[in-house]
């Protein structure tokens, strides 16, 4: 009885360990990422490029189908799409977004994150049926900040259902 309680112990101690190294080698991913970002930054004065890397390095970081930014207009009235990756060309090529049109594009300029891992309401979204095409079941939206304002919103899409938790909004 000793032993097999003993084996059990361990057992769980090597699970657990493993379950740790898991979760260091996700984050040192994602510090591999963004310092590939801040290297692009610093080594770059070229927005399109810039905002273009984010977009591929969160996407392939994340494990997602695809990114976004959308930046907002300077008098704060209208979302363009700046930059995408993994996502139709419409995403890039769409039209401007109207922010009062779009409650929930106002409440993430706010500072709301929105996450969702069942993409059914498509009223939520002014290019809904865009989201549908792309076969997109999860979205992630965080508002994109500068040192003193938000500037934007960061977008993640994801097939799977249910793909987005505490975890990811943190690290956007």
């Amino acid at each position: 009885i000793v032993t097999t309680s003993i084996m059990e112990m361990v057992r769980r101690r090597i699970l657990r360990l493993a379950e740790l190294s898991e979760a260091v080698l996700v984050l040192n991913n994602k510090l591999r990422s963004l310092h590939t970002i801040v290297n692009s930054m610093v080594g770059s004065r070229r927005a399109d490029r810039i905002l273009d890397l984010v977009c591929s390095e969160l996407s392939r970081v994340m494990a997602v189908q695809g990114m976004s930014v959308k930046l907002l207009s300077e008098d704060g009235e209208k979302l363009r799409y700046a930059a995408s990756h993994g996502l139709p060309s419409r995403f890039a090529a769409g039209p401007e977004l109207d922010v009062e049109r779009s409650p929930l594009n106002k409440s993430i300029l706010d500072g709301e994150p929105f996450a969702t891992g069942r993409v059914t309401q498509q009223e939520l979204f002014q290019l809904g049926e865009d989201v549908a095409a792309a076969q997109v079941q999860s979205v992630l939206f965080v508002p994109l900040r500068n040192e003193t304002r938000v500037i934007g919103i960061l977008g993640a899409y994801a097939r799977a259902p249910e793909s987005f938790g505490q975890d990811d909004i943190d690290f956007l």
